[in-house]
């Protein structure tokens, strides 16, 4: 059951997302990327990036002319229900990505990911349908006439 629980988490934790490695040249705009910055453009960008990781995900803008033009996340705010993402637009040269990476709906994952919980659905289902919970020998406490209400009435 352990070996069970922990291919269900780790299952659970991959997403339906994967990344594959890209060039600058082969993106385009509007393609959702990942990208290493180097130390020497990460440093231009140090006051904007708050969270002071070098890796930085977002939406291609921009590509071409030995340049990227990325829409990256840099504050998520949450006010009760409504959730509002502050984005900054970072213009960053080739050779200041060290690594990029192009994102891309892994179907093999989503479809496992949606089969185990269909999956799971069901044993609930069926096992809430064989329980014996909320069955029992005993006839209901009290008179019967409150127990039933008549919904049509038949004219004799």
């Amino acid at each position: 059951m352990t070996r069970t629980r922990t291919a269900l988490a780790v299952l659970l934790c991959t997403g339906c997302h994967a990344y594959a490695p890209a060039s600058p040249a082969a993106v385009r705009p509007g393609d959702q990327v990942r990208a290493l910055l180097t130390v020497e453009q990460f440093s231009a960008f140090e006051d904007v990036l708050p969270s002071g990781d070098r890796r930085v995900n977002g939406t291609v803008l921009e590509a071409g002319g030995g340049e990227l033009v990325l829409e990256v996340p840099v504050l998520t705010q949450v006010e009760g229900m409504r959730v509002q993402s502050l984005r900054q637009r970072l213009r960053v040269t080739e050779a200041g990505v060290a690594d990029l990476e192009l994102r891309s709906l892994s179907r093999g994952r989503t479809f496992t990911l949606a089969g185990v919980a269909a999956a799971l659905v069901g044993y609930v289902a069926w096992d809430q349908l064989l329980s014996d919970a909320g069955r029992s020998d005993e006839p209901p406490a009290g008179p019967i006439n409150e127990l039933l209400r008549i919904v049509f009435r038949i004219p004799s």
